[in-house]
């Protein structure tokens, strides 16, 4: 959450005394799609609204009603006008209606319209001077329609209406709907008011304090599926945690089986629920999801706390999940909307794509102040950024077939005076950048390798302690196979034990090395004999021992409880090393010792608490020089149809492509990760490339992002597939092409054992719908490629080789597809 905490916490605290309605954001009409983003600049002509906030919007004809907590508003620089709760527009002009001024004693949470009446909702228990809890019907100059007779009889509010299937659907905090039983939902007749009786699904139970209520609902465009969240627990008498799906059909409404115990987990006690909105695509395929409920772990503890999320509509049954989530950071979404070309969110957050910190900036953190637009495939946020004051949120936004109009509760938007109401339009707006996927037959262009001119001498030893054999990432040799109970360099009597991808490996390894050393370990369960390594080094020889250390076990994750001596050649070299005081538990570090040969180098584990343990082990003579890879100025292409491959022709460039890390093409650009731990893109030219451009990957350190160790990748969907030297997984995170962001949350692809090796890759692209990938050894393979809303995947059993003509050079540091 925002710093300045104390209000909410008051607020909250006095739940039982207040409505949730009084800070909680109601409803919108339904949105108009729109095929672009809108401008950045709004419109200088909005209503000011002078004070409270503005909760609801609509539009009929070409008046735009508001509704809110105010109680006077004006036209720019001009008169002010009282207004309570409610007052309208002219869309045109902006000017104030002088005649629409009905009289309200209390808040407007909802506002919904049938073209000809304007449906109100909220705290209010009179309307022009005669009884109408909570819920009224107007007409275009204000008067209440007679006809309509409905009323809250018991409970405290309404804070949320929609029409669908014939009816006006009643959301909020209350027991009883025109004297009949209602529990937090109902249906009425617009025309008449009469209470539907085949909608009667109640909403019970608590998800934390206050009182059950649903504070949001949407409803598809079909009029079929309707979207409800609040404080419950219960819905229709089956468990259903703040979320739920109704089927409608018919002015009837039954609950779906659809349901997900992701919110089940408590965020900040303090909230009653943490769900704040909830807003359906315009082609009712999916929900966006908002939230508030202060840090609580982020992605590493699985929780929904301060997020926005898309949950699909089309699946059915329990144990639903998000296709994606966007994490801002410990500061709250309060309302979300869903136009098609974009997800607009507002709240008080400052970032997004920020799941490892709260309320501070994180690795992968991108800057977004209290309004922002994500991409609907991935949940990233897109280059829209006018920034607002954050106050304590956007309570409301719809889109109109003009644009996009955001109600609040502060002055400053844009930079711009805009007090709690503003409008970006269309115009000036722009198309969301997307990838046209590659076809074939096209050109495939391959990055250098890097050549050796031999094997680097300087290198004696690489063994990876307790896994198998890993491909160098330099001109050194492989890191040995150690995974076998036998071994030619360590005595018997250890054991090995192996884990997932390390999640940080600090600078004392150098970049060249696989992070998969630090999947496995050997481990020395007895005293005695104790694990002793030896290497045959001639004597006289300076080298320098390099020991590959982490603690990954969780049966040892404090201060002291793994703790043990290492000594080369009978010289204490590690006295009492804790690796998780020295580093932190699950970190990979390296420690480096200089010695002169006796005709071998002895490396023995001593035991004091628990079992000492080693990842891996380098061995490097200081007396020789060490050959790195020369400079590789060209880049190659040939035609490819997906099975042939026309002649190969070499282009020469004036950029060292072998320094590159994986390459992909989109839009006229080419984007690659680099040797330096960086990803950059330029612009390909007839003749060449534009120059370089930093794609910002927002503090992802190596650690989060192994750029180095990257070895092919492409972009699928929204989502950037790789592989990493020596690792058999296939890797992605989001990636946005409109703003050129990098997702900070690494995900898994494909696992080892699926048969695709993804640790041999050597560059790796998608054209025509399958996948290409290289090997180490030279030779080109396709597979087939199923993409996917979540992420796609490698057709299993579709992997064949193309192509192992040595003078095609498949290897490479990188392969893309050109049209």
């Amino acid at each position: 959450m925002r710093i300045r905490r104390s209000l909410i916490a008051v607020l909250v605290t006095s739940l039982t005394a207040v409505s949730w309605g009084a800070f909680a954001p109601p409803a919108r009409a339904v949105n108009v799609p729109q095929d672009t983003v809108v401008s950045d600049n709004p419109a200088d002509w909005t209503p000011w609204v002078n004070n409270g906030r503005v909760y609801a919007l609509v539009t009929m004809g070409n008046t735009m009603y508001v509704g809110g907590t105010f109680t006077d508003v004006q036209e720019p620089n001009a008169a002010t006008y009282p207004r309570h709760y409610l007052f309208a527009f002219d869309l045109t002009t902006g000017a104030i209606s002088k005649t629409f001024k009905p009289a309200l004693d209390g808040e407007v949470h909802s506002l919904a319209t049938d073209g000809t009446n304007l449906f109100v909702g909220g705290t209010f228990s009179t309307v022009n001077g005669s009884s109408h809890p909570r819920l009224v019907a107007l007409d275009a100059s204000g008067a209440v329609v007679s006809g309509f007779n409905a009323s809250i009889t018991t409970g405290s509010e309404v804070d949320d209406l929609t029409l669908a299937d014939g009816l006006l659907f009643v959301a909020g905090a209350f027991t009883g709907v025109n004297g009949s039983s209602r529990s937090g939902l109902a249906a009425v007749d617009p025309g008449t008011g009469a209470l539907a009786s085949g909608v009667n699904v109640p909403f019970t139970g608590l998800h934390n304090n206050g009182v059950s209520h649903v504070a949001k609902i949407d409803v598809t465009p079909d009029g079929s599926i309707l979207v409800a969240v609040g404080n419950f627990t219960t819905v229709g008498g089956q468990p259903r945690e703040q979320m739920a799906l109704l089927n409608i059909s018919n002015q009837t409404a039954s609950l779906s089986s659809w349901s997900t115990s992701r919110f089940v987990m408590q965020c900040s006690a303090k909230f009653d629920t943490y769900i704040r909105d909830v807003d359906i695509d315009p082609t009712g395929t999916y929900v966006a999801v908002s939230t508030t409920g202060a840090f609580n772990g982020g992605v590493n503890a699985n929780t929904l706390c301060d997020t926005t999320s898309r949950w699909e509509l089309n699946k059915t049954g329990s144990g639903q999940n998000p296709t994606w989530v966007d994490y801002a950071g410990g500061d709250t979404t309060w309302s979300v909307t869903v136009t098609g070309a974009a997800i607009y969110v507002g709240g008080h957050f400052r970032w997004y794509n920020n799941p490892y910190r709260g309320d501070h900036v994180g690795p992968g953190t991108i800057k977004r102040r209290a309004i922002a637009a994500l991409d609907p495939i991935n949940g990233m946020p897109l280059a829209w950024n006018p920034g607002r004051s954050p106050g304590e949120g956007v309570f409301i936004m719809i889109s109109t077939p003009d644009g996009l109009w955001v109600g609040d509760d502060t002055n400053t938007i844009a930079n711009e005076f805009h007090p709690r109401l503003a409008f970006f339009p269309l115009a000036g707006g722009h198309a969301v950048v997307q990838n046209t996927p590659a076809t074939l037959p096209g050109q495939l262009y391959t990055l250098p390798s890097g050549a050796c001119p031999g094997v680097d001498p300087a290198v004696l030893y690489r063994v990876n302690a307790g896994g198998p054999s890993l491909s160098s990432a330099d001109c050194g040799p492989d890191w040995a196979d150690d995974s076998g109970s036998s071994s030619p360099y360590h005595n018997t009597g250890s054991s090995t034990a192996t884990y997932n991808p390390v999640p940080t490996i600090d600078s004392t390894v150098p970049v060249t090395t696989p992070g998969a050393v630090f999947s496995s370990e050997r481990y020395d369960p007895a005293a005695s004999p104790e694990m002793q390594w030896n290497f045959s080094v001639p004597a006289g020889t300076h080298v320098e021992a390099r020991l590959y250390l982490s603690d990954r076990c969780f049966c040892t994750s404090t201060v002291g409880s793994r703790v043990f001596d290492v000594q080369i050649d009978g010289t204490t070299v590690l006295d009492n090393w804790d690796a998780n005081a020295a580093v932190g538990h699950n970190v990979g570090t390296m420690r480096a010792f200089n010695v002169t040969s006796d005709g071998s180098v002895t490396i023995t584990f001593l035991h004091q608490v628990e079992n000492p343990t080693i990842d891996a082990i380098e061995i490097i003579n200081k007396d020789v020089t060490p050959i790195e890879p020369g400079p590789q100025t060209w880049i190659a292409h040939r035609t490819f149809d997906g099975t042939t491959a026309g002649p190969r022709v070499q282009q020469s460039s004036s950029i060292d492509w072998s320094r590159a890390r994986g390459a992909f093409y989109a839009n006229g650009s080419i984007y690659y990760g680099w040797d330096d731990g960086k990803m950059y893109r330029r612009k390909v030219k007839t003749t060449g490339f534009g120059s370089a451009t930093v794609v910002s990957t927002n503090g992802l350190s190596p650690t989060y992002f192994p750029i180095p160790s990257v070895t092919g990748m492409f972009l699928s969907d929204g989502r950037l597939y790789y592989t990493v030297r020596g690792d058999d997984r296939l890797y992605y995170r989001y990636f946005e092409l409109d703003a050129n962001g990098v997702g900070a949350v690494t995900f898994v692809a494909d696992g080892p054992g699926t048969g695709f090796d993804w640790g041999s890759v050597r560059g790796i692209t998608l054209a025509g719908g399958d996948l290409y990938l290289a090997r180490a050894d030279g030779t080109l393979w396709s597979a087939g490629w199923t993409p996917g809303l979540e992420h796609g995947s490698p057709v299993s059993g579709s992997l064949h080789l193309i192509d192992n003509d040595p003078s095609q050079m498949w290897a490479s540091r990188g392969m893309y597809v050109r049209n």
